[in-house]
């Protein structure tokens, strides 16, 4: 099986693990990223800052290619435990964002 160019970005990392850490995130939702071969936008200036910082080659023009071709996963869940709703843009290949997750 060829791995997606989502699966390629995020095995840059050593592990699942390090890169979840980096993003204060938990390493099962890296692994669903993983899965899904999609990455939220909302991750990806901190992608980038958290790979500069590890010597990891990436670029913006790589995540926009993701948003792009529409690997960019669609949800709202709370941002914090205080109830504030932070909406993840939503794109499906060759959807409209104009507006979209903007704050």
């Amino acid at each position: 099986m060829t791995k997606s160019s989502v699966q390629q970005i995020i095995e840059r990392w050593p592990s699942r693990r390090a890169l979840a850490g980096d993003l204060g995130l938990e390493k099962v939702v890296i692994h669903r990223w993983h899965q899904r071969s999609s990455i939220p936008g909302e991750y990806f200036v901190p992608m980038l800052e958290v790979a500069a910082e590890r010597g990891i080659s990436l670029l913006r023009d790589e995540l926009e290619r993701k948003r792009q071709n529409g690997h960019i996963v669609a949800s709202a869940q709370p941002a914090c435990s205080g109830g504030q709703v932070n909406v993840k843009a939503t794109l499906a290949s060759g959807a409209e964002t104009a507006g979209v997750g903007q704050q």
